[in-house]
């Protein structure tokens, strides 16, 4: 009972971080884990979590795991081998116990979370309203406070939807996804967290705010929230957020289509051993939408864009043209280096995969235009039909089971 009350006492606020953008959230993060240490001089806690000795910047899929309402359905949450309900019990279990011995150790005042994934369509109402309840209920009267961080939404929707290829969706299904929930998509992501925690506790920034503060985002967030003077160290980091190209993005959905993340709760064996970052970093073209699509996307949001930032006292967008952009140089031979450099070391179904959508590629009208293009395409389909060759021998180390992988793991290990 005592060690309640202290734990009570100890803990006095609870800072949510819920970016409604993409591009930027885990340099932010990065930044914030990066500084712990400075933050706990404050009394602030950036909690630490991990699974499979895997530690997490991003709290995210931490919190899905703690409070959403089916959290083993959740792609995030499944290929970390967690797709019953056994397994997420046991792992919340794991997290929740892990936290209280982080905030009983370290005595903080305050506990910052910082997870994008708190507005995102997986992470319901219902969901805030079980994490709030389980905070209260251990920690006794907390205050919470919640920054969210709006971004323009003709920079906002070709971003998610690159980050959604590197999950479960394909070009296809994402487009119809986001023209089915566009339509007051921020609107009620913000409403939620006024119904859960109150108007007065909420905070909403623009993303277009964050980039330009000159000691970065992570520092500007913590400005909004009334800490201006806390100085955090930025080391160079990996951008896992980064944009994907035009051509990467194609290659994504494709295999995304055919060679599928999840198959009935569980991570697909045929994808075992795909290092999707040899993908995802391909060099291209900029990745654009077609304008009449964004289009289509982005006009349901204007009506809530402008209530958000009513509602808030911030400048409304005023610039929500569609770029008609149109890419140049696609299928160049800086994207073709790379691919073909890493085709012997992607599964044989992956292989199979890139060969349809680089033949689907080259039949474009625009690939069909000069010889040299059409030699070009001749070209690489000569190497690949070579590698082809090649991977029935390297396929036998690789990726199937025979006798000469198993000699081969063993001298490897050796």
């Amino acid at each position: 009972m005592t060690s309640m009350c202290e734990s009570k006492l100890t803990l006095k606020k609870i800072i949510l971080h819920a970016g409604l953008h993409k591009t930027g959230t885990t340099t932010i993060q990065n930044v914030l884990f990066q500084n712990r240490s400075i933050l706990k001089k404050r009394n602030i806690l950036y909690p630490e979590f991990s699974i499979n000795n895997r530690v997490f910047t991003n709290h995210s899929v931490p919190l899905l795991i703690q409070f959403a309402s089916n959290p083993e359905k959740i792609h995030h949450v499944i290929i970390r081998g967690l797709g019953s309900r056994h397994k997420v019990l046991k792992q919340k279990a794991v997290h929740l116990a892990d936290l209280k011995r982080q905030i009983a150790e370290s005595k903080p005042d305050t506990l910052l979370i910082s997870a994008e994934g708190l507005s995102s369509q997986k992470f319901k109402i219902q969901d805030l309203k079980a994490m709030k309840a389980y905070f209260e209920e251990h920690y006794g009267n907390v205050q919470f406070q919640v920054i969210l961080t709006l971004r323009n939404p003709v920079k906002f929707f070709p971003s998610i939807i690159q980050q959604q290829l590197k999950g479960l969706q394909t070009l296809h299904s994402s487009h119809e996804r986001w023209l089915a929930l566009s339509d007051g998509f921020f609107k009620k992501i913000v409403e939620n967290f006024i119904d859960v925690f109150g108007y007065e506790h909420i905070t909403l920034v623009k993303f277009e705010d964050l980039i330009k503060h000159p000691k970065g985002m992570a520092c500007a967030i913590l400005e909004a929230l009334g800490y201006e003077d806390i100085k955090l160290s930025r080391k160079r980091t990996v951008h896992k957020n980064s944009s994907m190209s035009l051509e990467a993005c194609a290659l994504m959905s494709s295999i995304n289509a055919t060679v599928p993340k999840i198959i009935v709760n569980k991570f697909n064996p045929d994808r075992k051993g795909f290092t999707s970052t040899k993908i995802i970093h391909i060099p291209g073209e900029k990745f654009v939408l077609n304008a009449k699509l964004l289009q289509k996307i982005v006009e349901p949001t204007k009506d809530d864009l402008d209530w958000c930032c009513e509602t808030f006292n911030l400048e409304p967008y005023s610039n929500l043209d569609i770029p008609d952009e149109h890419p140049k140089k696609v299928w160049a031979s800086r994207t073709f280096i790379p691919l073909l450099f890493h085709y012997l070391s992607f599964p044989p179904k992956i292989r199979k995969s890139i060969t349809h959508t680089l033949k689907s590629e080259s039949r474009a009208p625009e690939q069909q235009i000069y010889q040299s293009q059409k030699l070009k395409w001749a070209t690489i389909f000569g190497v690949i039909g070579f590698l082809d060759l090649s991977a029935r021998c390297t396929d036998l180390f690789l990726w199937y089971y025979s006798p000469l992988r198993k000699v081969y793991r063993a001298l490897v290990k050796a």
